[in-house]
Formats: structure tokens, sequence, C-alpha cells
């Protein structure tokens, strides 16, 4: 081998190995060359529109209404809601949909037409001149 062969492998030794040096550095600091396309970014625009239809307004109303909302968790359930309406003040009974306020004194189950139980646990008659709904006398008021 002559001078001139040596130095062509020692080039080309050299060449192999900084290609493996690359490799090397490539691998060990997660660089990829791999060729993918640029993100290319798009603005996005939402129009809302600001009308909305009555029976949302109706459903959003009762959802944040808390008197509509006791007397929802209560719908169908008469006995838990007059045990409930039991417990409010004569004003928290006056802001519901559902309970009224009697003669006796008492909060209970009811709507615009009075009470809702009309007799007591043993089945006698509860005398009530008048009640009570949403602030408004109904029966004999003083």
């Amino acid at each position: 081998m002559d001078i001139q062969d040596k130095s062509f492998a020692l080039k080309v030794g050299f060449f192999v190995g900084l290609l493996l040096l690359l490799i090397l550095l490539f691998s060990i600091n997660g660089w990829t060359y791999a060729n993918q396309p640029p993100v290319e970014l798009k603005k996005v625009v939402v129009i809302e529109n600001m009308s909305t239809d009555q029976e949302q307004d109706k459903e959003i109303a009762s959802l944040t209404d808390p008197s509509k909302g006791f007397c929802e968790t209560y719908r169908g359930k008469s006995h838990e809601l007059e045990g409930e309406c039991n417990k409010l003040t004569s004003e928290r009974c006056n802001t519901t949909d559902c309970c009224v306020f009697t003669s006796n004194s008492k909060c209970s189950a009811g709507g615009i037409s009075g009470p809702t139980y009309k007799t007591d646990e043993k089945g006698n008659m509860i005398s009530i001149d008048y009640y009570y709904y949403k602030n408004k006398c109904f029966g004999k008021c003083k």
C-alpha cells in the first residue's frame, strides 16, 4: 500500500467516523431529521346568535331560581314536600310555587288552590280559614 492509498483510506475513515459521530449526537439529543411540513395556523372565528327561544329562557329561569329548584326537587313526592315546607319560615314559604302559609301559622305543601293535605296524620280535617300563596291571601282573610 503506498502513501496515496493510505491517505485515501484515512480520509474515508475520518468521513465515516464523522458520520457515525453525527448519528450518535442526533440520537442522544433526540433530534429528528424527518422532513415534516410546517404547521399552518388558521384563525377560527365563532359567531354566536344572541337570541334565545322562550322555552330555553324558562328552563334557565327555573334552574337559577332557588324557589323553583326547591319545588322541582320534590315534584311527585308530596309527602316529602310537606315535610320540607314545614321547615320553612313564612317569608321563604311565600317565595315558593309549591308551599302555602296557612292560618295555623304553618307552611304546608300546596298551591294557589290551597294546601295539598286537608287532613292530619290521624285523618282528622284540618280547619284552615285562610292561607297565603305567593304573599297573596286566599279564603277568609283578615
